[in-house]
């Protein structure tokens, strides 16, 4: 599995329950897009949480999320 995969969907899990005041855990997911791009329509860049339900869409309208867990240790240099 990909680094922060499991980290991601667990936030996009506590994201919707923070969202919805705890009421469902299924309104973001993880974007499956490789790296962060713009839209299609060039309006709006996409980030590492979408919405799967329209409860969702005002929220990643006005925010774009990007996760992140840290940086490997084997880099050197790098923290």
């Amino acid at each position: 599995m990909a680094k922060g995969d499991d980290f991601e969907r667990d936030m996009c899990r506590y994201l919707s329950l923070w969202f919805t005041y705890h009421e469902r855990d299924d309104i973001f997911w993880r974007n499956r897009l490789r790296k962060t791009i713009m839209s299609l329509d060039g309006k709006h860049q996409l980030g590492d949480v979408m919405a799967m339900d329209l409860v969702g869409v005002p929220f990643v309208g006005l925010f774009n999320v990007e996760l992140k867990t840290g940086y490997s240790k084997t880099k050197k240099g790098k923290r």
